[in-house]
């Protein structure tokens, strides 16, 4: 990882989304992490036989996650830095957001001045943005929020977004965001693993998306009748979505492919198909039982892409 420059030169582009019961576009927020990583020494048998993988090197998006913020990158666009970038797809991210073209941004949200006006103007609002008892004060407006049913992401973790191209502006359909819900999912019922698309839209004025998001898929996520208690990971083309499901004695890691237009809500779900009967044309949930005694509130998965493994 590039350091050679003071701690005042090194930036981080990250953005953070937190969520109570209602999932607001405009939460944004920070947090610290535990520095140890527990490996799940059979998540890469379970990432291959999730689905056919050939897809994560043929396609590239953005993954903003938990993990972004555990890259610094200072510098510029140096020899060096687009080396390391070759085997840490999270560097070419922030490179990428750094030194990105003004064309490939959303008119929606683009930094006119109308708009700078609008944001000092606005009022000063203290709220809860997450689980935790936590407030902070922040000049924000909210664009959209979508019901997530008796759920909310647990207190200090993160929804994952997934950018589908690098260099166009925002993709209504194609980009999205997973939330993670801290209840046991039920089938037909309450979702824990939830994605929402339509990401760009707005009650006002002229967003790309349209007034409103969009629930793309929701899922009981649970085989063991657990919650989802700590944050997800995603794959490079954003098929497949890395969580733990944790009962009061168990905790299950799961690698879910997707699939748009299973379960309408979050309180809708849909029961993603099990490893085994999954075709190219289904959702398909892989998973493994690494611990029969203990639950898991702390750990997330990091996914090693230049290894095709996950940590």
């Amino acid at each position: 990882m590039p350091s050679q420059k003071s701690s005042s030169q090194r930036q981080t582009f990250v953005e953070r989304h937190r969520s109570s019961k209602e999932v607001s576009v405009n939460c944004f927020g920070t947090r610290s992490w535990l520095s140890y990583v527990v490996v799940f020494s059979l998540a890469a048998v379970a990432w291959s036989q999730s689905r056919d993988t050939s897809a994560i090197e043929g396609h590239v998006g953005r993954v903003t996650d938990w993990t972004s913020s555990h890259i610094l990158v200072s510098g510029g666009l140096t020899q060096n830095n687009l080396r390391l970038a070759q085997a840490e797809p999270r560097i070419r991210f922030h490179l990428t957001k750094r030194f990105q073209s003004p064309v490939s941004q959303s008119p929606r949200f683009s930094s006119s001045s109308n708009d700078t006006r609008r944001d000092e103007a606005g009022p000063l609002v203290t709220k809860v943005i997450d689980g935790s008892s936590n407030t902070y004060a922040q000049r924000r407006t909210v664009d959209w929020s979508v019901p997530l049913g008796t759920g909310h992401v647990a207190a200090h973790q993160f929804p994952a977004k997934y950018g589908f191209n690098l260099n166009n502006p925002p993709d209504c359909v194609n980009d999205y965001v997973v939330f993670p819900l801290n209840v046991g999912g039920v089938t037909n019922g309450q979702a824990n693993i939830i994605g929402i698309n339509n990401l760009y839209s707005g009650p006002s004025g002229s967003p790309p998306c349209g007034a409103a998001p969009n629930v793309n898929w929701a899922y009981n996520g649970s085989t063991s009748g657990g919650k989802v208690l700590t944050s997800p990971g995603l794959s490079l083309d954003g098929t497949k979505i890395a969580y733990i499901e944790s009962t009061g004695s168990s905790s299950t890691f799961h690698i879910l492919t997707w699939k748009a237009g299973e379960g309408t809500s979050a309180i809708a779900a849909a029961a993603p198909v099990r490893v085994g009967s999954c075709t190219a044309s289904t959702s398909c949930l892989a998973s493994v039982k690494f611990s029969t005694t203990s639950t898991d509130t702390l750990t997330s998965p990091w996914v090693s892409y230049h290894a095709s493994r996950v940590n």
